[in-house]
């Protein structure tokens, strides 16, 4: 998810509608998170080291398949022309 909101945050900064001291004040809040989530899951003994290492690595992967793919299918929603089921036939 910190992957996510940072992504959103980086696209509002590159657009101009947010300050570069409100990005780097996002980008620090997200690591600190992210920092905290991974240590406490250490320190409390819920996961060991590569149970965490492998949830950042598929997290990673599944934030860059979401950014490199989401766009291809919205793209293909819009423009597909299917506007969905307008009514479902119900029968008593």
């Amino acid at each position: 998810m910190a992957l996510f909101l940072g992504a959103h945050v980086y696209d509002l900064h590159r657009a101009g509608s947010i300050s570069t001291i409100s990005f780097a004040t996002w980008v620090v809040f997200l690591v600190l998170y992210v920092s905290s989530i991974v240590a406490s899951r250490l320190y409390t003994g819920m996961h060991g080291f590569l149970d965490v290492s492998v949830g950042v690595i598929l997290g990673i992967i599944a934030w860059v398949l979401q950014r490199l793919v989401m766009p291809e299918v919205e793209r293909w929603i819009t423009h597909s022309g299917w506007s969905g089921v307008s009514s479902f036939p119900f029968r008593a």
